[in-house]
Order: structure tokens, then sequence, then C-alpha cells
């Protein structure tokens, strides 16, 4: 049978033992460097009307196309069920 051995605050400190060692300054260095050069990147007007253009585009597609469906699978649905008892 198994047992407990130990306290929770000196398995807690073996188990931080075993995790790398980060080092926080080279973390920080990385996320300034980053934002500076997203700082540096800034958009044309055109650039920015273009891409409105296209999610534009892409959000009436993702509209219509699935109403168009909708729509034709409902019409063959229903003269499938009209065509069936008709039948019979």
């Amino acid at each position: 049978m198994g047992g407990y051995y130990g306290s929770p605050a000196t398995i807690l400190k073996n188990n931080r033992n075993l995790l790398k060692k980060h080092d926080r300054n080279k973390w920080k260095s990385l996320q300034t460097s980053y934002r500076k050069a997203l700082k540096e990147k800034e958009a044309s007007p055109e650039l920015l009307a273009e891409i409105r253009k296209k999610f534009q585009k892409q959000r009436r597609n993702n509209i219509l196309i699935p109403l168009l469906l909708t729509i034709l699978l409902g019409t063959l649905f229903y003269f499938g069920i009209a065509y069936y008892f008709n039948l019979h």
C-alpha cells in the first residue's frame, strides 16, 4: 500500500526544482523588441480600405451561401413531401 510521505510544502518545492529555470530578463527583452517591431509597422489608408473590402466580401459570403442552401434544400424537401403524399 502506498503512503503519504512528507509535507505538502516539501513536495511543492521538489516539483518546482524539477522545472526548467526561466530567465525573466530574456523574456522581457523579447517582449519589448516585439512591441517595438509592431509599432514600426503602420498600414496605409489604401491597404486598410482593401482589407475592409475583403472582410465585407467574406461576411457577405458567410451569410448568403448558407441562406441560399437552406432555401434550396427547404424547397426540395417541401416538393419531395408533396410528391410523396400525392402518390399515395
